[in-house]
């Protein structure tokens, strides 16, 4: 018999050599328990979760495995590294775990390290067309892993060469501002990516300007959702500098001018790269991308809004801990599945006695 479900107690009974004998968190745990048929012998048991609420909803076994799925507010709830998503991305986020048939033994659930990129640069990182630069990886893998690299030149997000080495050579003819990026791969598909910045002057002497930063303030919420967009540029010879920016991503432009900061108002739910180009008097110019998420705003049956549908931020910092609301609501969640096969045994009892 198999057994999934949620727990406060820091002396849940587990089992030697699980994959967590230990209690994680302060707002609770997933257990995943193995009974005898007769129920008289805990054949294996394990704790699962992170430092904050974990809670498991559902529970399948086959014949090589066991899957679980739940809810969690644990940024360190355990992932694998190739996982879908690896992050949590809001106040209450799903997840779905598979655990093999030996899933209590601490080897089971094999977390796969990323690889880590200490510094990636640029030499020279400017000079006037055409220019050719060297790319130097300072790159490791905390497994010990063989290392592939994959390297573009424009920064436009499409790898074009791959190599087991370290260092590329890339050479730019047109003046502008590039960022070239690099992304490094272990055998298991585990990544870690980084970029830097090339300037390339024209053969006049002109210099491209420099975006900095480029960020939206919210960059999630329901919609509609106003949107306040602020670029750092600079131009190295001064120039006056205009602005163009698409804030829906579809590759036109909705406003151009002088201004460093605009403000946008997506009525749509959907994902958006906004998208600024900053241009200089001479043409040279430099971009920068940044992600926008509008949510839709659930509502109730009689049409209203739900009374919880806030910003992810809002909705996290009201959510967490233990007040009672949240509490007694996550705690039913547990208890409503009981209550309804408590409900059908009794109505089966009563026919019978009928």
């Amino acid at each position: 018999v198999y057994v999934a479900g949620w727990t406060h107690s820091g002396d849940f009974p587990t089992t030697s050599g699980a994959y967590s004998e230990n209690y994680n968190g302060s707002y609770g745990d997933v257990f995943i328990s193995k009974l005898s048929l007769d129920l008289g012998t805990l054949l294996a048991s394990t704790y699962l979760g992170g430092s904050s609420y974990d809670g498991a909803y559902s529970l399948y076994v086959t014949s090589d495995g066991v899957y679980v799925a739940g809810g969690t507010r644990s940024g360190d709830f355990p992932v694998s590294s190739n996982a879908y998503d690896t992050t949590l991305g809001g106040c209450l986020d799903a997840y779905v775990v598979y655990l093999s048939a030996d899933y209590f033994d601490a080897s089971t659930i094999v977390t796969n390290h990323s690889p880590v990129i200490s510094s990636f640069t640029a030499s020279p990182s400017s000079g006037a067309a055409p220019l050719t630069v060297t790319l130097t990886v300072d790159a490791s893998d905390p497994d010990g892993d063989t290392l592939t690299y994959y390297y573009n030149c424009d920064g436009d997000g499409s790898y074009e060469d791959s190599s087991s080495t370290n260092t590329h050579q890339c050479t730019y003819n047109t003046a502008g501002t590039y960022h070239p990026k690099v992304k490094v791969e272990d055998p298991s598909g585990a990544s870690a990516e980084k970029e830097t910045t090339v300037s390339v002057s024209s053969a006049s002497g002109n210099n491209p300007p420099v975006i900095s930063s480029f960020t939206a303030n919210p960059s999630s919420s329901y919609a509609p959702l106003e949107v306040t967009f602020t670029v750092t540029a600079t131009d190295p010879d001064g120039d006056t500098l205009t602005y163009h920016y698409d804030f829906d991503g579809d590759g036109s432009w909705d406003k151009e001018g002088s201004e460093s900061s605009v403000t946008y108002t997506y009525s749509t739910p959907g994902t958006y790269e906004a998208k600024v180009e900053v241009e200089d008097v001479g043409g040279l110019m430099d971009n920068k991308s940044v992600r926008v998420e509008v949510y839709k705003k659930e509502t109730n049956n009689q049409g209203g809004n739900v009374s919880g549908s806030k910003s992810k931020s809002s909705c996290c910092s009201c959510q967490m801990g233990k007040s009672s609301g949240n509490y007694w609501g996550d705690l039913l969640v547990f208890l409503l599945p009981l209550m309804m096969w408590v409900w059908e045994k009794r109505k089966q009892i009563c026919r019978g006695k009928g």
